[in-house]
């Protein structure tokens, strides 16, 4: 499967942009047209005694979408190292469960040997 291109780039520096020390980036497309791109960082908890949240990158790349956007749309996730370098890391549980939700097609990662993997959601 190759992916649209620009989108790997794309992902690479959105996941610079995070501030975690696991940098994740996400870009969402439909077609051959990107729609969003997104990273993981960091909110703190109104609460001062319970803990701050970490907003994934998949989240946030879906924010100020509209529903119709998102259906059958795809979706990559990567992970780099500190040193900006590809990574292995494949969606959490949560998050495809929140894709699959949003109607989300296919979920695009990279493995421990920097193959594309993807899985079928809808």
């Amino acid at each position: 499967m190759k992916l649209p291109n620009g989108t790997l780039e794309l992902a690479m520096s959105q996941a610079l942009k995070s501030p975690m020390n696991h940098r994740h980036g996400a870009v969402i497309w439909k077609g051959k047209q990107i729609l969003a791109a997104g990273y993981n960082y960091h909110i703190s908890s109104p609460n001062y005694y319970t803990r701050g949240i970490s907003i994934h990158s998949e989240k946030d790349c879906l924010k100020g979408l509209r529903a119709e956007q998102i259906y059958g749309s795809n979706i990559l996730a990567i992970r780099i190292t500190n040193a900006g370098n590809l990574s292995h890391g494949a969606p959490c549980k949560g998050c495809k469960k929140l894709l699959k939700r949003k109607g989300i097609r296919k979920v695009f990662w990279f493995n421990e040997n920097k193959e594309l993997n993807f899985i079928r959601l809808n």
